[in-house]
């Protein structure tokens, strides 16, 4: 048996080495598969690896954006200032920054005083002055350059970004840092320049809103100066008006002391007529005095009553012109806060205008009625001699030299305008020539409740 199975296997070694190089085969191809699979993991962890380093470059730079955004919300020039130094010292190793500002000499000057930023206070003058600041708003980006001062060691690159709208100059942001230039990568810079226009657009919208509104001021304080000054050249033309008016008292006055002398009639009755033409003087007087006083406060009026006073300070004057006066008032009382001299100035200046338009005689109509629970209007209406439609457009302005049959229709109905403007409402005029001129005033009413 033992020589059968010897004669067995040496018989078969033909078929040993056979089933051996089936076995080799399949090995091979095993480790083949096995080192193709490796491949393929290989080049799937890659892809991962490269996928992980996208979204985490995106998720970074989608960060800086936002940090741009919540920047952009700040309320002052050193809030800006702080913040974007905070973000550029996380994420470019930033050692010094500011932002930098033309001013009316056109120099550059900080928007915030920091001691973090004494390099490039003194660096920005060289960057101007060797035309580097003309060529970065030449390239109109951010740039980055070798720092060339070599007192300063750490800083070894400067961010520079312009700051300009329409073409116009108004700053660059500066950022010293331990980076070198080209060590930064131009995906990097990319997004650090929108970072930086998001932050420097909302920082001039701050710093231009700051100047519309200090300018806007300024031209109230001018404003309120030119309406008081105006008010008082026109007093002038007012006060004529209201002194010959005295002229009635004072003549009767004088007629009854002549009568007084000369022991006419009864003395106890020229003494009361006396008296109350001395207190229509007195009252004539005082007028004058609060048409002048310009620091007056508001206060809430009867309006009607207002014009009612207001028509008996003038009707001499104008019936003397052979022009009728109509009033005509709403039923209820109309209350209006204001300044009392101002709206009386206002109604004494169309007045005045109306009787001038009028040299032949007529009739002015005024009235005033509530055109809303929160609006009154006042309609003062002459039958002269009307304005020409060419004259519409400049009737408000003060140079308007064309008085249109107005001895002072320009300077008037201007210093009208900004008074009833300063008191939220609005003046209009409709005319025709040779038929006349109403002119409208739209009031706010008063709460008195």
């Amino acid at each position: 048996m033992a020589n059968r199975r010897q004669y067995k296997i040496s018989g078969s070694e033909g078929e040993v080495k056979s089933n051996f190089s089936v076995e080799q085969k399949e090995y091979i191809e095993t480790l083949e598969n096995t080192v193709n699979y490796l491949k393929n993991e290989i080049e799937r962890l890659k892809s991962d690896t490269n996928n992980v380093e996208v979204y985490q470059k995106y998720h970074y730079f989608q960060n800086l954006i936002n940090s741009a955004i919540d920047i952009s919300l700040s309320t002052s020039d050193k809030e800006f200032a702080d913040k974007t130094h905070k973000l550029f010292v996380q994420n470019a190793s930033a050692i010094e920054s500011n932002f930098y500002f033309y001013n009316k000499n056109s120099e550059l000057k900080p928007i915030s005083i920091s001691e973090t930023s004494a390099f490039l206070d003194n660096y920005i003058n060289h960057l101007e002055e060797q035309g580097i600041l003309d060529w970065i708003f030449e390239q109109n980006c951010l740039k980055v350059i070798p720092n060339l001062d070599e007192t300063a060691i750490k800083q070894n690159s400067i961010f520079i970004f312009p700051i300009a709208r329409n073409e116009k100059r108004f700053g660059v942001f500066l950022a010293s840092t331990i980076l070198h230039h080209d060590a930064i990568e131009d995906e990097l810079l990319s997004v650090f320049q929108n970072t930086l226009l998001i932050i420097s657009t909302a920082l001039l919208n701050l710093i231009l809103l700051k100047q519309i509104e200090d300018i806007s001021n300024k031209f109230n304080v001018l404003n309120h100066q030119l309406l008081n000054t105006s008010i008082l050249m026109s007093v002038g033309e007012i006060s004529g008006v209201v002194a010959r008016e005295m002229d009635s008292p004072i003549n009767i006055i004088q007629a009854n002391v002549d009568l007084i002398t000369r022991s006419i009639g009864n003395i106890e009755r020229r003494a009361e007529i006396i008296q109350t033409n001395i207190k229509r003087i007195e009252y004539l007087n005082s007028f004058i005095k609060n048409l002048i006083n310009t620091g007056e406060s508001k206060e809430i009026i009867n309006l009607q009553e207002l014009i009612k006073e207001t028509i008996s300070i003038l009707q001499y004057q104008i019936e003397n012109k052979d022009v009728k006066i109509i009033a005509s008032f709403d039923n209820d009382n109309i209350f209006c806060e204001c300044y009392r001299n101002q709206i009386q100035h206002v109604l004494l200046n169309i007045l005045l205008n109306a009787r001038d338009a009028m040299p032949n005689g007529g009739s002015i109509t005024i009235g005033c009625f509530k055109q809303s629970d929160k609006k009154v209007s006042i309609s003062i209406a002459d039958t002269g001699e009307g304005i020409s439609e060419e004259d519409f457009q400049n009737i408000f302005e003060p140079h308007f030299t064309n008085k249109s049959g107005s001895e002072k229709l320009a300077i008037n109905l201007y210093i009208s305008k900004l008074i009833i403007d300063n008191h939220k409402g609005r003046i209009s005029f409709a005319s025709e020539l040779g038929k006349g001129t109403t002119f409208k005033i739209v009031l706010p009413i008063a709460r008195t409740e």
